[in-house]
């Protein structure tokens, strides 16, 4: 922690837990990820348009409508989006769920054309279940006292700041004791299906594990570790992440060298003609330390000996501790002593290993057919479910085999028929949430939330700031602007002109005397004095009396977060607390359009949340077949073939062009409206958010391309005339590819191959912003952190350490070394499940200075608050109590108390904002709650605001560095940041 002496992060004394296991079956889901996440660490990862720019730069595959014009049910993510994702990393579930299904090729199937090409493909896939369920309405008993409570305060108002202290609600790994839910009516909750096609065969994986080269694939980039869903023997490998090492035994003092009298002759005559040992020195060096795995005799134990990397084993299942595994068997390896050339313990065989140093290796089957798992697979959003695979076109084709490799992967998401009712009954609850003036216990899921603006056609806006009507000239002495109400962040402020008045002689006593009327100035104007002429409004210069048009050309949909981040002079607050947002509208002609919106009774704006499914619409399209669809492309791209005529496709083209499908996306994306909306079109709309929106917004109904038989794939045979041989190899391919009717089985699975398709992202997108706070669980109840911003996950990568590296001309390595010693057994954020209750969101890793609140606050609450203020430092406790104590601090005193905390990955103190280059602890702590990157930003600027540090770091004096960061008494901290650079080394 930066200029300030402590112990290291305060160790969780509990033994590791395993991964948290996904909700059950009948539990609804909780949480979602994008299936990717941004490789530019500065891009915001939870912003839906930057997946939507991404996917502008696929070559195909776009949502609804695929190249060729016919209805395209999900999206694809290629080599083009892998220049802006981390698909290296695999494909990640989008939402809680379980994986019911799966098909793994052994190897990429082949499709040989007429004319000698070869196409690998993949038939790969997994497919997730997901259980969706209404928020019940909160009763007023459990409704909170107002929108506006303290940050600090749990969520339902019971607990008070002067509560006693009490152990955490939560054990790392498990639930906070609470009131079951209630279960939701079967009519309030969606099952609906997440699809990812076109993975990796199983040769790769088996490639990636023997390091054998595969064409086209760096084996070393991607994350091929054996899906925990597959079927077939398990069992554990000694992977990468096991740095475990043997002891290396102290070698002893060497021999004294022999006096110049000794007579080594008459030594040996005396010793009987015996050879004397040799000297020590002499001794050969004992061999190098085995790295791999730890064994201990019990979980957390003494550690007995080492398995190396690479060794197999199979472990024990009726014996179970989280975090750890028991030795049934070795498959391969040997375990060696704990030190260098002892002898191996006779129970290392049989005894405890981490399971975090180990790989889990399914061998797969069966293969090659579709896999329908009698106890589905739990997995959490965000956890990796394949790998993307290949998909050659006829156009990727070569004659060669392996000459051309195409990463693809297909993303889909579908519903059966109940969606239409199930929206239809989510947005009636959130209306009549909102009605009721509820405000839910938790945070999390509050059915009337306001997470979402939205702007309808028509909407007008305030473009136009009168004139100051109030013009005030201040006494010789002037005047202080004191506000009325907090506004930080804002453009205008409330304020009350004081004139200053003393009174007294030796001790003089300083007052304020309000002067006039209270009027609205400019917020920067806020507590201070001057003897300007004082220019301002007498009532709050924006008002919904003074809307202007033209109104707006589309629908737009705002993210509370983004709104909030629009900086101080685009924001306003009211007398009444109600906020306006300065925003930026597109219009018809390409212009934009800026002016203020009102968050309440402004007429076709509104807040809404997740629940209201802003700017979604439904349209069925089952009524087209791909024919006729392909008819239509053709009509409207003019593609006809010797001895066509466009009066063979026109009557298909216009009855396709008036349908619902068509006519929207006509009006989103066709601006000249020729009714040729094509795929390329729709490439180009991602890019633009108001367009993006809404055609990602649609949900359409339509025959699903993975099941129904091929009759509608031969209907299109007529058309193709001499590529007919093409377009039956590519029929033969489809049918490969089907797999619907095999998954009729599955619980909730749709019953008719006509389901309803939604875009990932959009759905996501939707429903990641039901809050823009992160909520955790303190004394049992979840609180909603005010003063921060949920963390978008994107981690910081070398290329990040590298540009901090060369701004600071130190090596990657010693900012490395730093972060690892502040924060290495946590990292830049408290973990659900670890560090918090298993439901709780990401926050950022803190530790809570109780002498530092003493003086922030002058020793004020020394005698009531003895845990939280006392002069003397210690008394951390474990990571799991920071933020309780923490928050009972913020209720006494906001500022002093995130001033007393050092925060994130660096651990910089709060009261050292300014030098991390913010202009309040606010603002500093938002950002380092908000990424990874902006904890590394900060850090940057704080080792270059001191010349001392800077210097230290550059040239890896350690010493002196631990002195300026961590205090006089580093306490050992120069050791350890030096053994931390050496290792990483």
């Amino acid at each position: 922690m930066s200029t300030n002496t402590h112990p290291t992060q305060p160790t969780n004394t509990q033994p590791s837990a395993a991964a948290p296991a996904a909700q059950p079956v009948d539990e609804p889901l909780k949480n979602w990820a994008f299936p990717f996440t941004p490789l530019d660490s500065k891009l915001d990862a939870s912003d839906p348009m930057t997946y939507m720019k991404a996917l502008a730069s696929a070559e195909d595959g776009f949502f609804p409508l695929g190249a060729s014009g016919m209805l395209h049910g999900g999206i694809h993510f290629d080599q083009n989006t892998a220049k802006l994702l981390n698909q290296d990393e695999g494909v990640r579930a989008i939402a809680d769920g379980e994986v019911v299904a799966y098909r793994l090729d052994s190897a990429y199937p082949e499709q040989v054309y007429r004319d000698g090409r070869h196409a690998y493909y993949s038939t790969s896939f997994v497919l997730i279940r997901h259980k969706l369920a209404l928020p019940p309405l909160p009763t007023r008993a459990a409704a909170s006292t107002s929108q506006g409570q303290t940050a600090a305060q749990p969520a339902s108002g019971s607990q008070g700041a002067s509560a006693p202290q009490a152990a955490s609600s939560a054990q790392p790994g498990s639930t906070p004791a609470a009131q079951p839910p209630k279960q939701a009516a079967p009519d309030e909750t969606l099952t609906f299906f997440s699809l990812y096609m076109h993975l990796t065969d199983y040769a790769t994986y088996q490639a990636a594990q023997t390091k054998e080269g595969v064409t086209g694939i760096d084996t070393k980039k991607l994350n091929l570790a054996s899906m925990p869903y597959w079927q077939g023997d398990r069992y554990y490998r000694v992977g990468d992440k096991a740095q475990d090492k043997q002891a290396v035994p102290k070698r002893q003092k060497p021999t004294p060298a022999p006096s110049p009298a000794y007579d080594p002759l008459g030594a040996f005559i005396e010793d009987n003609y015996t050879v004397p040992p040799s000297p020590v020195d002499d001794e050969p060096p004992p061999p190098p330390p085995v790295v791999g795995l730890r064994i201990c005799i019990t979980p957390n134990g003494k550690m007995i000996g080492v398995l190396p990397k690479g060794a197999e084993l199979i472990a024990s299942d009726n014996e179970t501790h989280p975090g750890w595994v028991k030795i049934k068997s070795l498959k391969s390896g040997q375990p060696v002593a704990a030190m260098v050339g002892k002898t191996v313990d006779a129970h290392a065989p049989w005894s405890w290993v981490p399971l975090a140093g180990l790989d889990l290796v399914v061998d797969p089957q069966p293969r090659d057919t579709v896999v329908v798992l009698k106890n589905p697979y739990p997995v959490k959003a965000g956890d990796i479910v394949g790998e993307p695979g290949h998909y050659l076109r006829y156009t990727d084709a070569k004659v060669i085999k392996g000459a051309t490799v195409r990463s693809l992967a297909h993303l889909e998401v579908f519903a059966g028929q109940e969606l239409k009712a199930f929206i239809d009954k989510s947005r009636q609850r959130a209306t009549e949430a909102r009605n009721a003036e509820h405000q839910a216990k938790d945070g999390r899921d509050l059915p009337g939330a306001k997470t979402l603006m939205e702007v309808s056609p028509g909407a007008l806006l305030v473009t136009s700031i009168p004139e100051c009507d109030q013009k005030v000239q201040p006494p010789a002495g002037g005047l202080k602007l004191a506000p009325v109400a907090p506004a930080r962040g804002c453009r205008w402020i409330l304020v009350q002109p004081q004139e200053k008045k003393t009174s007294g002689g030796h001790h003089p006593h300083v007052t304020f005397k309000n002067v006039g009327t209270k009027i609205w100035v400019d917020a920067k104007l806020a507590n201070t004095t001057t003897a300007d002429l004082i220019l301002g409004w007498t009532n709050f210069p924006l008002s919904l009396s003074k809307v202007k048009g033209p109104g707006a050309d589309f629908r737009e949909v705002f993210r509370r977060t983004d709104l909030d981040k629009l900086g101080a002079d685009n924001i306003a607050l009211d007398e009444n607390g109600t906020r306006w947002w300065n925003i930026t509208l597109a219009s018809k002609d390409g212009s934009q359009r800026q002016g203020w919106v009102c968050e309440k009774d402004h007429p076709l704006a509104r807040m809404c949340g997740p629940w209201d499914w802003p700017g979604f619409e439904l349209v069925d399209n089952t009524g087209f077949k791909p024919v006729e669809m392909l008819k239509r492309y053709l009509y409207a791209t003019d593609q006809y073939l010797p001895g066509e005529s466009k009066s063979d496709f026109e009557p298909s083209a216009l009855a396709v062009n008036a349908g619902e499908l068509i006519v929207k996306l006509e009006n989103a994306v066709d601006s000249n409206h020729d009714g040729k909306v094509t795929a390329q079109e729709l490439r180009h709309a991602q890019e633009t958010p108001w367009i993006a929106e809404a055609v990602s917004h649609l949900i359409v109904r339509s025959e699903t391309e993975w099941g129904g038989g091929l009759g509608k794939w031969e209907e299109v045979s007529p058309l193709m005339k001499k590529l007919l041989w093409l377009w039956q190899a590519e029929i033969d391919r489809i049918g490969k590819l089907q797999w619907w009717e095999k998954a009729a089985s599955i619980q909730a699975f749709p019953k008719d191959a006509k389901p309803w398709h939604l875009h990932p992202i959009a759905l996501v997108g939707n429903f990641t912003t039901c809050t823009s706070h992160p909520v955790i669980t303190i004394k049992g109840e979840p609180v909603e952190l005010q003063f921060l911003l949920k963390s978008n996950g994107v981690p910081i990568n070398d290329q990040d350490y590298a540009s901090a590296a060369a701004e600071l001309g130190c090596e990657p390595r010693a900012i490395k070394a730093v972060a690892k010693t502040e924060t290495g057994s946590s990292g830049p954020y408290f973990r659900p499940g670890q560090d918090l209750a298993s439901e709780d969101d990401p926050v950022p890793a803190i530790l809570f200075e109780r002498h530092l609140f003493h003086r922030e606050t002058q020793g004020r609450y020394d005698q009531s608050h003895p845990r939280i203020s006392d002069p003397t430092q210690g008394g951390y406790g474990l990571k799991k109590i920071q933020y309780e104590k923490l928050m009972e601090a913020y209720e006494l005193d906001p500022e002093a108390a995130l001033r007393s905390a050092s925060w994130g990955r660096f651990q910089i103190l709060g009261s050292n904002s300014s030098a991390a280059g913010f202009e309040s602890v606010n603002d500093y702590v938002e950002a380092v709650s908000e990424s990874e990157a902006n904890q590394l930003r900060a850090f940057t600027s704080f080792i270059k605001s001191d010349p001392v540090l800077h210097s230290a770091i550059v040239s890896k004096n350690w010493h002196a560095f631990a002195i300026r960061y961590n205090g006089k008494k580093q306490n050992g901290y120069d050791t350890r940041i030096a053994a931390n650079y050496n290792e990483l080394g």
